[in-house]
């Protein structure tokens, strides 16, 4: 006898999630630069992370499997690797931000 249950559904609070890949924005998925970590930690209201040097905050909403977030306020530290700044224009941009 075989017996199925619904998954529930996914978390994302209390969950930090590491981004292994996004949207770069010219048609491709892209990795992080390695040595770089890109994060999301989501709390009741907001989402929270490093986009590789700086740091960001957004509130989100949530509705059903859509996810939308914004508005940005992120910090504005210039790093020395123009690859590791470019990188997070392209997350910050692949978020809708």
């Amino acid at each position: 006898l075989l017996t199925f249950a619904l998954a529930p559904a996914p978390r994302l609070d209390g969950v930090t999630w590491e981004v292994t890949g996004f949207n770069n924005g010219r048609q491709a998925v892209v990795s992080p630069i390695a040595g770089t970590a890109i994060t999301l930690a989501f709390t009741a209201d907001a989402v929270t992370g490093s986009a590789g040097c700086n740091t960001f905050r957004a509130s989100y909403t949530r509705d059903g499997t859509r996810l939308t977030i914004g508005p940005l306020a992120a910090t504005r530290k210039h790093c020395d690797d123009e690859g590791v700044m470019q990188q997070e224009r392209e997350f910050l941009a692949a978020l809708g931000i």
